[in-house]
């Protein structure tokens, strides 16, 4: 097939309007391109000038002369000098992802060996936020994968002081949680306990600290979809397993195998859902020898065996909640944890001291249940009216009629 001259030329215009011709001429390209560079360098100087370019007076015929020569024949260190000081180059820090990238921004990390606690931290928490404000439509690539191949991969310095670093750790379990990502928590707490048993050092409390964060993470989950028995049952096999490899370490011989962060989210649990918690008789008696008395709790008193204990499914008892609040410096300790609580928390235990108060009337415990009573009037003033009725029955009944559920 022939070309014909009308269309061989239609062509050439077609090639020329997507790739003009070179200038015919040397000079004439040599003036293109002084024009390019005259252009491209006033923008540059408009928009980030030098620093260090001193200002000159206009009318000054001698120095705008020798500022002219200079800028001419040091146009390309004016340039990276101009560009290398403006603050968009700076390698000191990098801006926080948004969520939707933040798996570029980890791979741009990765690849640019800069992933470290610091870069993750902020990279992880900015990418939590995103997924609970349901911003991330994307859920195909989960951030978490990307976290636990690299931890895996990487070498076993880095891997640890990821883990040892409690506000980074925080932030990895924060983010699994909010992708439901289980399966990398359950591999990361396994990498935990292998790791003990091949190093044996026993003693180091750091270590502690971080199966405790893992154990919660994965109670968590699981309390999120409100299988609060499934919880308990990994805090007891997480708790018996301290004591079995000989790595229990506390300051209460009440509970051998105290791991405060992970009775934290079962205990609230077991005292929000009250005697619904759907925990049989035999595991919630081993989830009570756990769980610290009272003064002992890191996280506060509110979630220790004291109020659990009330609501034990075969046998419930207010003793110990009255033993501890009938005395002044361990009542303090709940008086100042629940005056920096939320309104729903403090009415979730003003809900449970009532619980105890009718409890101990049940067992015809009276003092104990006017005691408990009158702790909560006192010190849920904003939720309950004063006590008018002598009666302790029937000022609780009139206490209750304020409480929820």
């Amino acid at each position: 097939m022939r070309i014909t001259t009308a269309l061989r030329g239609r062509i050439q215009q077609l090639l020329a309007s997507l790739h003009p011709p070179s200038p015919p001429t040397a000079r004439e390209g040599q003036q293109l391109l002084n024009v390019l560079q005259g252009s491209f360098q006033k923008q540059l100087d408009e928009k980030h000038p030098h620093p260090f370019r001193p200002k000159l007076d206009p009318h000054d015929k001698h120095h705008v002369a020798i500022a002219r020569e200079s800028v001419s024949s040091h146009a390309t260190t004016n340039y990276f000098a101009s560009v290398l000081s403006h603050p968009v180059i700076s390698t000191a820090s990098d801006p926080s992802p948004v969520g939707p990238d933040a798996v570029a921004s980890f791979e741009r990390l990765l690849a640019t060996s800069k992933l470290n606690t610091t870069t993750l931290q902020p990279l992880m928490t900015s990418y939590t936020r995103t997924r609970k404000s349901g911003d991330l439509k994307n859920t195909t690539t989960l951030l978490g994968d990307r976290l636990d191949v690299w931890l895996q991969s990487t070498n076993t310095s880095i891997r640890e002081n990821f883990l040892l670093d409690k506000s980074c750790l925080n932030a990895a379990t924060a983010m699994l949680l909010s992708e439901k990502n289980e399966t990398v928590l359950w591999k990361w707490l396994r990498m935990v306990y292998e790791r003990d048993m091949v190093k044996a050092d026993l003693a180091d409390r750091r270590w502690l600290v971080v199966e405790d964060q893992l154990v919660s993470a994965t109670m968590q989950s699981s309390l999120r979809r409100k299988d609060v028995e499934d919880a308990a049952q990994h805090f007891v096999q997480a708790c018996q397993y301290r004591i079995d490899s000989g790595r229990s370490q506390t300051r209460s011989s009440d509970s051998p195998a105290s791991m405060p962060l992970s009775a934290k989210p079962l205990a609230s649990s077991i005292i929000y859902y009250r005697h619904e918690h759907g925990i049989p008789s035999d595991l919630f008696t081993k989830v009570l020898n756990f769980l610290l008395p009272w003064s002992y709790i890191p996280s506060g008193p509110e979630y220790s065996r004291a109020f659990c204990a009330l609501y034990d499914p075969t046998k419930p008892t207010a003793h110990l909640l009255a033993h501890f609040l009938s005395k002044q410096d361990l009542a303090q300790l709940l008086i100042d944890r629940q005056a920096r609580a939320s309104p729903t928390s403090r009415k979730t235990i003003m809900t449970a001291i009532l619980d105890a108060s009718k409890l101990a009337l049940e067992h015809g415990h009276k003092k104990e249940a006017s005691l408990l009573l009158d702790y909560a009037i006192d010190h849920y003033p904003d939720f309950l009216p004063p006590r008018e009725a002598t009666e302790v029955g029937e000022q609780l009944e009139v206490s209750f009629s304020f409480t929820p559920g």
